[in-house]
């Protein structure tokens, strides 16, 4: 798939060229029942049944014409997309339904080309899913808006903006393993974790102290899995990320947190103690980081 380099960046253009297209769209349709005039327009309305045409042809007209202009500069653009939806789906249930889906309607060809009849509701489907993506997105740069700020500043509002939409949307559906979560440190990541991302693996030894944590993180918010596992052991980082990728499919975030020291002077420790302090928090994390970074 092409990407462009630094294409997170330029995202937060997508609504420019959707203003563009739409501002001049609206006054391009604005200016046209107006150099007609509006009376003519409220013919049409009369002979669909809208009620009080002349004022209606009149409010359609002028809200194409101002409503385009603001599109085009991104000004009051949330305000005025919703008048202008439905306005959209006023002209589509009174006049262009009657006509299809299609918005190119060939109804004959003749050695002069081909004979078309008048738009299906398809182009007005087309504006108001460009104008509720405007509502979500915002005017974006190039707008009124963003000239009310210095340059730098509406640059990096603009960026914050839309880090903290793709971080919104990449924590949605984003999975964490915590080892050590049954108590302590382990424990309160896990929990914090829960409001952030959808899933959490529960990673450790004590079973019925995990059970705990998971309904605590359901609470929260999340997904949870408990694994009571000895990631001492080599085949436990194996078990670990199979279970996780069987459950939920990925991995995004790893926290190994598991391991606690003994509570005794440093020089009483045993040979044992060490072996097994290395093992759990050395290799243990080692083997699970290794493992972790090679799931799909």
């Amino acid at each position: 798939m092409l990407e462009l380099p630094n294409g997170e960046r330029w995202q937060r253009w997508v609504p420019v060229p959707i203003r563009m297209i739409l501002g001049v769209g609206f006054m391009a349709h604005g200016w046209a029942k107006w150099s007609r005039g509006p009376a003519m327009f409220a013919e049409l309305l009369k002979q669909a049944h809208v009620p009080l045409p002349l004022a209606n042809a009149w409010l359609v007209t002028l809200l194409e014409i101002f409503g385009g202009l603001a599109l085009l500069i991104g000004a009051f653009v949330t305000i005025v997309s919703v008048p202008l939806i439905l306005s959209m789906l006023g002209a589509m249930f009174t006049v262009n339904i009657k006509y299809g889906f299609s918005a190119v309607n060939t109804i004959g060809l003749t050695p002069e080309g081909p004979q078309l009849g008048p738009p299906g509701y398809e182009i007005n489907l087309l504006y108001i899913a460009c104008l509720v993506v405007l509502i979500l997105s915002g005017a974006g740069p190039l707008s009124i808006r963003c000239a009310a700020k210095s340059p730098t500043a509406a640059a990096l509002a603009a960026d914050n903006r839309y880090h903290l939409f793709r971080k919104e949307r990449i924590m949605n559906q984003s999975v964490a393993i915590v080892t050590g979560a049954s108590q302590g440190i382990g424990r309160s990541t896990a929990v914090r974790l829960a409001r952030d991302f959808s899933a959490i693996v529960l990673v450790a030894r004590n079973a019925n102290a995990l059970t705990e944590v998971a309904e605590i993180v359901k609470v929260a918010g999340a997904k949870p899995l408990v694994c009571d596992l000895d990631l001492s052991k080599v085949e436990s980082a194996e078990t670990l990320i199979n279970k996780t990728l069987d459950r939920f499919g990925r991995i995004d975030a790893l926290l190994n947190i598991a391991g606690a020291v003994p509570q005794i002077d440093l020089f009483e420790m045993t040979d044992e103690q060490w072996r097994a302090g290395t093992e759990l928090k050395l290799h243990g994390a080692r083997r699970l980081t290794i493992r972790a970074w090679e799931a799909p």
